[in-house]
Formats: structure tokens, sequence, C-alpha cells
């Protein structure tokens, strides 16, 4: 048996063929025909187990697509049922949070004002002065 002539290639060969046949005699509701049609022209995983199929039968996944659109459009025109193309869900808009409204704020010129001059007099200020020497210094001489 040469590579060409594997087991796992008869057996995907025989997985594309028993999808070939879903297309052409399953109804179209059932789910036999719904899954043959989207292994052949279907999005997502589909997309991804028609290429890793393909892969094992050293094809195009394109050319899966191409012959599986052909085999859909056959049997729809042969059973007399339009194309029908699936829409996706519509879905509900996002609300998203609104910037706060901004209200225009008038400007107000206000003139200078000097500070009221302090009545205290000028010089450091030290409260333990009134009633003697800080107790806590480090620095005060014991007696």
């Amino acid at each position: 048996m040469n590579a060409k002539q594997s087991p796992s290639r008869a057996l995907w060969a025989a997985v594309v063929l028993q999808a070939k046949d879903d297309l052409e005699n399953a109804a179209f509701d059932s789910l036999d025909y719904q899954h043959a049609e989207a292994f052949f022209i279907g999005g997502g995983d589909w997309r991804h187990a028609r290429a890793a199929i393909a892969d094992q039968l050293d094809m195009d996944p394109d050319y899966l697509v191409a012959i599986g659109r052909k085999w859909v459009t056959l049997r729809r025109d042969r059973e007399g049922v339009p194309l029908t193309v699936v829409q996706p869900a519509p879905r509900a808009p996002v609300q998203r949070p609104r910037p706060a409204a901004r209200t225009a704020t008038r400007l107000v010129f206000t003139p200078f004002v000097p500070p009221i001059p302090s009545v205290r007099p000028a010089g450091p200020r030290r409260p333990w002065r009134k009633g003697g020497p800080n107790p806590f210094s480090p620095f005060r001489q014991s007696a």
C-alpha cells in the first residue's frame, strides 16, 4: 500500500462522498443535509474541519468549497428551492456609557484683592515662651 492509498485517506474520501450523498438525497430540513451543506460551505469550525480533511486528501480546501457550492446549487435548482443565505441573528446594540453633559460655565472676572495685613507682630512664633521653657526639649538645661 503506498502513501496515496492509506486507510486514513480512504476514510476521509468516504466522509466527503457521504456528505455529497447527503446533499443529493437527504431532505432539506434534515440534520444530515444541514451538516453536509455546512461541511462544504460553512465557516468557523466547519472551515477548520474542511481544511483538515482536505489536507488528508492532498486537496485545496477552496476546491472542496467550490464543488460543494456547485452540488448545493444543482440540488436546489433541481428541486426548485431558492438558495438561502443564513444571516446571523441580530444582536442587541451595545449600551456604552456616554460622557456627562458639559454645561457651558460663564467666566466671571474677579478683581485682585490684596491680603489683609496681619495684626501679629513679625518674628518666629514660639508658644512655649509664654509659660516657660519647653519641658520636652532635648536642649533644655536641667536645674
